[in-house]
């Protein structure tokens, strides 16, 4: 089976993570996070838009859906 990548992930590629983290790093933006990032949070809040989200529920609700489907904890 053929791999392609979707277009999410197409998107992302063209995000410079490393100069995020050093904006991040910079204004201590992660400090005292334990389980959400500024990384996570940024995708998260990036698939809302592009999926058309209304709320932090709705969207939660697909992420659930999404983890579950895919056979992850």
């Amino acid at each position: 089976m053929k791999h392609s990548n979707s277009v999410f992930h197409q998107l992302l590629k063209h995000l410079p993570r490393h100069q995020f983290q050093k904006a991040v790093d910079r204004h201590k933006g992660d400090h005292r996070v334990r389980s959400l990032p500024c990384w996570t949070q940024l995708i998260s809040l990036m698939f809302a838009q592009m999926t058309g989200r209304t709320s932090l529920r709705d969207l939660v609700r697909i992420l659930v859906n999404v983890n579950a489907h895919s056979g992850a904890s």
